[in-house]
């Protein structure tokens, strides 16, 4: 290979920018924006009959971390969070960062032999769940079962005051599950550097910023939901979850209208009902406020984008989004524009946003010229720690 075609592989292509792990991490950035602005709505349920402020977000959170510190919840150690999409779920998933402990969603969806072995498999002594779910849970001693409604006089007892808890960035922030399709499920793990990493530089990609209003639509249970939760905090933004119950594709538009959605990230099988859907109906318009769509999770097929241009929707910025669990969530966007499938067969996965580098390399891991098939390597500053309790394939993948 040329020196200059090298040097554009390997250096101009994965400029990290200025996202990296030296800065603030994500629980200190959303109290700073709470300081900023305490009366400006942090987090907003679908049906707009309840919603916090970041001043009333902080307190929750803050009283919940205090709380779970009676547990001895400290670093490193998992916290499972079985509870639906909720206002509350938001609260533990940022009590249990401030209490330097580490976040563990658990799908109400799952067959409880598979909860077991999450839990068992992170070691979370602690569980945070509901009334209405606690019903479900059949977990061995020592696990402790915290039901929130249970506890909220004891919890509400506790200081309002931030933790103020030195938290390390190698410390482990979360653990997602792989969906364990070919084999037992693995626990991939992510440190507070890799995440405050991460947050800055989606920040930056999908433009975030206070006037923002972000839809958190994905599964729990997929780290995509920690992408439309944290990194919005900690930019100012408010947080619209959706309804636990899936919208019809058919309302999808109005929902964004009524509860003023600007940014949204959508699994490709929705976005293609969602995109038919308006091809179909000859909506006139789109939805009012919204300026980005991000697809990402699956292929974003060629012959939806075509539609997608056919319509109204086409004054939207589209991204198409791709990033493994392992290297935190999103890696790498590409901006899909009118001429792409003239110039494509099929829609690209793009160059990596800040704080994430990709290279194509050979069989000896040396770098290959451009338009070699090789394979996908990816980098940074945000790549996870490892798989949690599996030495020897965190030896075989993260190399």
């Amino acid at each position: 290979m040329p020196t200059a075609e090298r040097r554009v592989v390997v250096e101009e292509w994965n400029a990290l920018g200025a996202a990296d792990r030296t800065g603030p991490l994500v629980p200190e950035l959303i109290e700073d924006q709470a300081a900023r602005a305490p009366d400006a709505v942090a987090l907003i349920a679908a049906d707009r009959t309840r919603s916090l402020t970041r001043a009333e977000l902080e307190r929750a959170a803050n009283q919940l971390a205090h709380h779970l510190r009676g547990f001895n919840v400290g670093e490193n150690s998992v916290v499972g969070v079985y509870l639906e999409r909720s206002i509350e779920t938001v609260v533990a998933l940022l009590a249990i960062l401030k209490a330097r402990g580490s976040y563990l969603p658990l799908d109400p969806e799952y067959p409880m032999d598979r909860i077991t072995y999450l839990v068992a498999d992170a070691d979370a002594h602690v569980v945070l769940t509901s009334r209405q779910l606690r019903p479900r849970l059949s977990l061995p001693e020592p696990v402790r079962l915290v039901c929130l409604e249970d506890e909220a006089g004891a919890i509400g007892q506790r200081p309002a005051s931030n933790p103020g808890l030195a938290i390390n960035p190698e410390a482990l922030a979360y653990v997602i599950y792989t969906s364990g399709s070919t084999g037992q499920p693995k626990g991939v793990c992510v440190d507070h550097g890799a995440l405050a990493a991460h947050a800055r530089a989606v920040t930056n990609v999908y433009g975030l910023h206070p006037d923002d209003r972000v839809l958190q639509f994905a599964s729990l249970s997929f780290d995509a939901s920690i992408e439309q939760i944290l990194p919005p905090l900690a930019a100012g933004a408010a947080v619209v979850l959706r309804a636990v119950t899936l919208w019809d594709p058919a309302d999808f538009s109005s929902k964004l209208s009524a509860l003023g959605v600007t940014v949204a990230n959508l699994p490709p099988a929705y976005w293609h009902q969602w995109v038919d859907a308006v091809a179909t109906s000859g909506e006139p318009s789109v939805p009012a406020r919204l300026r980005l769509i991000a697809v990402g999770g699956d292929t974003l097929r060629p012959e939806t984008a075509r539609t997608w241009f056919g319509t109204p929707l086409r004054s939207i910025r589209l991204l198409n989004a791709y990033g493994p669990t392992e290297t935190t969530i999103t890696a790498s966007t590409f901006e899909v524009g009118p001429d792409t499938t003239i110039r494509f067969s099929r829609v690209p996965i793009g160059r990596p946003v800040p704080a994430h580098t990709m290279y194509l390399l050979d069989r000896d891991r040396e770098p290959l010229p451009i338009g070699a098939p090789g394979e996908l390597y990816l980098g940074g500053p945000t790549v996870a720690r490892g798989y949690l309790n599996r030495p020897a394939l965190t030896a075989e993948r993260f190399v």
